[in-house]
């Protein structure tokens, strides 16, 4: 699985953290991320990998800062080049 890279200003306001309190990467993500929904969607991303489909889609609820779940649906792509 390949590091996530993309946390934007809209993700502090949409899950109250500040910006020294967030790490951009795939163990920080996941850790926020509620354990029963972690095995689905480590399992799309890697199936799309595997596919080299391009899109994928997936649900999850994502930890807030005062300690509620909210509910997201994510989606991203992978690009290759001649080497993958």
């Amino acid at each position: 699985m390949v590091d996530i890279e993309a946390v934007g200003s809209n993700y502090y306001k949409l899950f109250g953290f500040g910006i020294d309190e967030v790490e951009d990467n795939r163990e920080f993500w996941l850790s926020k991320m509620h354990p029963d929904d972690r095995k689905q969607y480590i399992s799309v991303i890697n199936e799309s990998m595997k596919r080299l489909s391009g899109v994928w889609n997936v649900s999850y609820r994502y930890l807030h800062k005062m300690g509620t779940y909210r509910k997201i649906s994510d989606r991203g792509f992978f690009i290759t080049d001649e080497n993958g």
